[in-house]
């Protein structure tokens, strides 16, 4: 679905600028005469300004990309940390090691499906939902550990480590492109493709070519900054659920296979004032 959007506003986009580009050439809004005057100074200008603009684009995506994969690092660790301990609870009796894996299977689930009924509005901030979950994990772990200390201890480690790497993730992501530079950086964007239309050829399709080649990257770059900062929704760099989405399905076909009880796993949550 993303990628068709982009699709459409590249072509939209595309379409616009044509129209643009075919009025100004062919109404001769913009004088030969005086096209020819300047012919020397509009490229050194435009080559300047356009030298500036790829030095703060760079700057820019450079510091996304950092945050992207300080993003990526806590997801792919998150999820690590939670399947190593689906795994160490082998080591809890059944009840106990049924009981943790429910609940971790239930946490996956949940963040699956806020993710996907809120499309990424609640991602990138906290959720109650999420927070709740997670909470029933770290109790689920809190009891069986006073049980069983010696397992208990290294299996708060992994639980530990997964929180961590939650609110890593939620920092990270709620860091947002300041306005001033977001502005500056349309308003640098749209000083490239207007300008591109002063740029001389004296073949009419060169010119077209060229300056629609300049437009659209500029404007690419302006959809991959837009990307960036948005990582839960989906786009080209998206924080995708599908790791979530295996363990989770993992650990339910455990679950099954053991015979465990969804249905009355899910009315004692309820019971205990637990959504599921």
């Amino acid at each position: 679905m993303y990628a068709r959007a982009v699709v459409i506003k590249l072509i939209i986009f595309v379409a616009a600028f044509s129209v643009v580009f075919w009025t100004v050439r062919l109404t001769n809004i913009l004088p030969q005469s005086r096209l020819d005057q300047d012919m020397r100074s509009i490229p050194t200008l435009f080559g300047v300004g356009n030298f500036l603009f790829s030095i703060l684009s760079g700057f820019v995506i450079q510091v996304q990309w950092r945050k992207w994969d300080i993003l990526m690092d806590a997801t792919r660790g998150e999820v690590s940390t939670l399947r190593q301990l689906y795994i160490v609870a082998h080591h809890y009796p059944v009840k106990e090691r049924n009981d943790i894996r429910y609940h971790i299977y239930r946490y996956l689930d949940t963040y699956v499906k806020v993710n996907t009924n809120s499309k990424g509005k609640d991602m990138a901030f906290r959720s109650k939902k999420i927070d709740e979950a997670l909470i029933r994990v770290e109790d689920t772990m809190f009891s069986s550990s006073k049980r069983y200390p010696d397992i208990g201890t290294l299996a708060f480690t992994y639980l530990t480590r997964a929180m961590e790497y939650r609110e890593i993730k939620l920092q990270s992501s709620a860091h947002r492109l300041p306005m001033p530079i977001r502005v500056f950086l349309l308003f640098a964007t749209g000083s490239v493709i207007i300008g591109s239309l002063f740029m001389p050829f004296v073949n009419l399709m060169f010119n077209y070519y060229f300056t629609l080649v300049v437009a659209s990257m500029a404007y690419g770059i302006i959809l991959i900054v837009d990307d960036f900062d948005h990582p839960f929704r989906p786009g080209i760099y998206f924080l995708s659920v599908d790791a979530y989405k295996q363990l989770r399905n993992e650990i339910r076909s455990k679950l099954e296979y053991y015979a465990f009880d969804f249905d009355k796993a899910e009315a004692k949550e309820l019971i205990s004032g637990h959504e599921a």
